[in-house]
């Protein structure tokens, strides 16, 4: 009885070092399982790139889409971009290079050409959000793919049709959706994905001329209005240089309009006075019509129209001309020719560096009444 006793403890006792062992075993299983879901080390990175940061209303804008193994061979991935909109059409659109709609929108790098397919590509809205799906398979023979540095996938394009409330639109990475897959023991290993944000501007840009000057160099600053009923909303240039025949613009850095509703607007220019410089004001404000600006960027050539032409001779900058501003001329015409300097450089009208009779003529040709009014 002694012995059958012995017999049973020690068979409970080897059992239960059994189960220990196998339960050990089990748990260290699963353990090994759990850390290879979880991304080991999370080491992978994919991310975004344009060109500029800064957009305008119909620019097409191509964005890079860059991931990189950090040494870790791989089989395949899969990523879901997306962004928010409102309204119709959506602030951003994705299409092609030529900027119209396409089904496959996303354009794989060239070099990875017989390498890499893309049996997902394609886009759509879902809700507030527009969406793009791509995945890509390696699916050559060998270890996989591997790279220590940010890696070119491919292009997709977007075309700016309207601006975003607060002027950004932010491109992100849904992260259940977005994987980078290990060629053995497929298992995802993407640890971060970079967001990109775009900013859309609302500019104004325009040519114009002035009467008197017609060559290029010349200094001149500008006031715009945009008037709306009895609205007016006013804008400043910094100090142009004029080009080719005197032509004036802004297009290297066209004004930021952001306050400004997409309307139809009142556009009326003068030149502008400003202290320290050679911009002196001494032309007529003019009205340039109706325009409608839209969001986005716009760009507008009142050069061409010889009824858009800013008319000399408003010396003193209140908007006419009168007896006083010849009065002022003849003031400082008082030599073959005279020079300029800070005092009198607003009597110089056709702005060559000289107070002459070309200044003295150009101020009389408008000046048909006794008071000549520009526009309001």
């Amino acid at each position: 009885m002694i012995k059958k006793k012995k017999f049973l403890i020690i068979g409970f006792v080897v059992f239960s070092v059994i189960v220990v062992f196998l339960t050990v075993d089990l748990v260290g299983q699963f353990n090994d399982i759990r850390k290879r879901a979880v991304v080991p080390g999370g080491v992978a990175t994919v991310s975004l790139s344009t060109s500029e940061t800064s957009y305008s209303i119909n620019d097409i804008v191509p964005v890079e889409l860059k991931f990189n193994t950090a040494g870790q061979n791989i089989s395949s991935m899969a990523f879901r971009l997306t962004y928010s909109f409102s309204g119709n059409p959506a602030e951003l659109t994705i299409v092609d290079q030529q900027g119209n709609s396409d089904s496959t929108p996303f354009v794989l790098n060239p070099n990875f050409s017989g390498q890499w397919n893309i049996p997902v590509n394609t886009s759509y809205a879902s809700g507030n959000q527009i969406n793009l799906d791509v995945s890509a398979v390696y699916p050559v023979a060998g270890q996989g793919f591997s790279s220590q540095s940010d890696v070119l996938l491919g292009t997709f394009y977007l075309k700016v049709n309207r601006v975003p409330a607060g002027g950004n639109i932010t491109l992100t990475f849904n992260q259940n959706e977005s994987k980078i897959l290990t060629k053995t023991d497929p298992h995802d290993i993407l640890n971060s994905t970079a967001a990109k944000t775009l900013t859309i501007t609302n500019t104004f840009s325009f040519k114009v001329k002035l009467q008197g000057i017609t060559t290029p160099g010349e200094l001149k600053a500008f006031n715009i209005w945009f008037k709306k009923g009895t609205n007016v909303y006013s804008f400043d240039t910094g100090v142009l240089t004029s080009g080719v025949g005197g032509v004036f613009s802004n297009d290297s850095l066209p004004l930021d309009i952001q306050s400004l509703a997409s309307d139809s607007y009142t556009v009326l220019i003068k030149d502008k006075t400003v202290v320290g410089t050679n911009s002196r004001s001494n032309h007529l404000r003019k009205n340039m019509g109706s325009v409608i600006i839209p969001s986005g960027g716009n760009a507008f050539d009142f050069s061409g129209d010889s009824t858009k032409v800013l008319k000399s001779g408003d010396t003193n900058d209140n908007n006419h001309i009168t007896v006083d501003d010849i009065v002022q001329i003849l003031e400082s015409y008082m030599a073959l020719p005279v020079s300029v300097n800070d005092t009198n450089r607003a009597r110089d009208i056709n702005s060559d560096g000289y107070i002459s009779i070309e200044d003295v003529a150009l101020a009389l040709s408008n000046c048909s009444s006794l008071d000549v009014t520009g526009d309001e």
